[in-house]
């Protein structure tokens, strides 16, 4: 069974479907878009096929599979004339942060690391069951009427108003159901940097000035930045004790077992100078 069977299928049925891929931080997706008036979500297909095949099923029940999380997902749609606004760009625009890539998509290269990683635009929308997001190019800023320049001031304008910086003591807390006093010494001086969604929130490391608060607070000026994925970064202040080597080797072994291909960063562990 491939893409092709499904879509064949699927058009067999009177859908106006289409194969469609997509790159997510580095790692290649196929998918299927059913068509409309709509910006319609890529529908993934290896997983489809791959269960459907372990289950015995055929290429019937892989299509009806993906119109039920079609018709799910209809009415959750941006219309295409309200995506297209400026408004709604300038609203929802937003710096995301990815292994460097060969997407054509408005990207630059991170400061954290430049050679690794690389920041890009997005915009990011809230739906009923969760946030959206959809990667900007330089077709679509001209479709709205934004320059670059003005995308990135911003992208960068919302991220600054969409940053947290949460305890880990305090989400362990809350996951075990004891009091958090944010007075006390924590336990673990080790901080989640993020969106308020934690949605490809990584990017809240560019907020310079939300980490010299950090840094003034804890009376450091250097910081220890690790990336946790491309939904958020762990911060700490940074002393003279900490093993760089050890910290690396800590995240690579936490990428291997717990993060996945998509959302990996690297496996690097960063000092940043306030």
């Amino acid at each position: 069974m491939t893409r092709k069977d499904i879509i064949r299928e699927l058009q067999r049925r009177g859908y106006e479907a289409e194969s469609k891929d997509n790159i997510k931080n580095g790692v290649f997706f196929e998918g299927v878009v059913i068509g409309g008036n709509q910006i319609s979500p890529i529908i993934y297909t290896k997983a489809l096929i791959e269960d459907a095949e372990k289950r015995g099923k055929n290429v019937y029940n892989v299509a009806t599979k993906i119109i039920e999380i079609y018709e799910q997902n209809e009415d959750k749609e941006i219309p295409v004339d309200l995506l297209l606004s400026k408004e709604f760009c300038l609203n929802h625009i937003y710096i995301g942060i990815q292994k460097k890539s060969k997407e054509a998509i408005e990207k630059k290269c991170c400061e954290l690391d430049p050679d690794g990683l690389e920041n890009y635009l997005l915009i990011k929308y809230r739906a009923d069951d969760g946030v959206g997001t959809m990667k900007v190019n330089e077709r679509f800023l001209k479709m709205v009427g934004v320059t670059e320049e003005e995308a990135w001031d911003k992208a960068m304008q919302n991220i600054c108003k969409d940053t947290v910086i949460e305890s880990m003591d305090k989400i362990f807390s809350e996951a075990m159901g004891t009091p958090y006093d944010p007075d006390a010494e924590p336990v673990i001086p080790l901080y989640i940097i993020s969106s308020k969604e934690n949605i490809k929130g990584a990017s809240s490391i560019l907020n310079r000035e939300k980490l010299k608060e950090f840094g003034e607070k804890y009376g450091v000026k250097q910081l220890l930045v690790i990336p946790s994925s491309i939904h958020e970064m762990l911060i700490s202040p940074y002393t003279d004790w900490m093993e760089m080597d050890q910290m690396k080797a800590m995240v690579r072994e936490v990428n291997e077992k717990e993060v996945l291909p998509e959302e990996r960063l690297t496996d690097q562990a960063y000092i940043v100078t306030l």
